[in-house]
């Protein structure tokens, strides 16, 4: 019943830690277990409060809190080594709780990158200009165009990109062209 409702369902738990660049604070990390056990906590709390199947997440919660409390993660910096350490320990966990190998369980991913405070800043002319440069370097996200039988259009695109900076590359390739005829073949 278990695997059932676990069947075909993706979850992700993601963790992001950042780390600052000069010297000192990375090695106060490295050594900082009050550091590691605030991530864990994060990664447990996301655990049981995401997981699609509440019983499961606990379990792996409650791993995730043992492993923690026999200080496994103290030698790890707040790094890629712990997301790596931490992720085997789910994927352990999952195979003592029997669920089936390839099933994806959570996944602990670990990025130096800060994450955004706000939204993000607006577009300048010079933005939108490599934007609009790189839409019509991908044929604007246009993978196929075809008619089929009996007389059914059909696009393949990879994306909705923006309309003003594809507007040529739309008429180019006859979408607006095979609108218009679905248009007349509907008012008759």
């Amino acid at each position: 019943m278990l695997l059932d409702a676990l069947a075909g369902v993706l979850t992700s738990i993601v963790i992001f830690a950042t780390v600052s660049l000069s010297t000192n604070s990375v090695q106060q990390q490295a050594t900082d277990p009050a550091a590691n056990h605030k991530l864990v906590a994060a990664i447990v709390a996301n655990l049981r409060r995401l997981y699609v199947d509440r019983a499961t997440g606990n379990k792996l919660a409650d791993a995730l809190l043992a492993h923690d409390k026999n200080g496994d993660y103290q030698s790890f910096g707040t790094g890629p080594g712990l997301a790596v350490r931490i992720n085997g320990d789910i994927q352990t966990a999952a195979r003592a709780l029997r669920l089936p190998r390839g099933l994806f369980v959570a996944d602990v991913v670990y990025s130096e990158r800060p994450l955004p405070t706000g939204p993000p800043p607006p577009m300048t002319a010079e933005m939108r200009e490599r934007n609009r440069a790189a839409l019509l370097q991908q044929n604007c996200r246009i993978e196929t165009i075809e008619t089929l039988p009996p007389n059914v259009g059909y696009v393949k695109l990879n994306g909705f990109p923006d309309a003003t900076a594809c507007r040529e590359t739309i008429a180019r390739n006859g979408i607006a062209e095979q609108r218009q005829r679905a248009r007349r073949r509907l008012a008759r």
